[in-house]
């Protein structure tokens, strides 16, 4: 990535010399064109998603919890439940048949929030979906982790 940074600066300075000396506005214009190309070149590969983060994201879409009987869905919403007060850094401060708050909309706290909701499908059966989020200005654990946790642990329950 340095290396790639250093020859675009080295491309846009050598650019700017040819603007400079030529002084045109079909040159700048040129120059604009290339600079911009070469932005996009270097911009694009740096925002791909690794193989391991694709993986991950995948599992997580394929695991999310569902249920279609009563029984199931209070014992799996139980279960979830149980898996955000282990696991949010914070109290919960709302809840219903359909969705669990315990997160927090303060921005000065910090820690791990977590929203669960209880989406009904076209099937009529139930995905129980974790949203989480963190709130920290230095490192968050890896909350895409934490969501397949979520999935494993309430698909899990007996």
């Amino acid at each position: 990535m340095i290396e790639r940074l250093v020859s675009i600066t080295a491309l846009r300075t050598l650019a700017l010399m040819e603007v400079f000396a030529m002084g045109t506005a079909t040159t700048y214009r040129k120059f604009i064109s290339i600079f911009t190309l070469l932005a996009a070149a270097t911009l694009i590969p740096s925002c791909a998603i690794s193989p391991e983060t694709q993986a991950k994201m995948d599992e997580f879409a394929r695991t999310i919890p569902s249920c279609s009987s009563a029984a199931e869905c209070e014992r799996k919403w139980a279960a979830a439940r149980q898996w955000t007060v282990q696991n949010s850094d914070f109290m919960i401060q709302g809840e219903s048949d359909t969705r669990i708050y315990a997160s927090s909309n303060i921005i000065s706290q910090s820690g791990i929030g977590v929203v669960v909701n209880r989406v009904t499908t076209n099937s009529g059966d139930y995905q129980i979906v974790a949203d989480l989020e963190c709130f920290s200005a230095y490192t968050c654990p890896e909350i895409l982790d934490l969501k397949i946790d979520f999935n494993r642990t309430v698909n899990n329950t007996p």
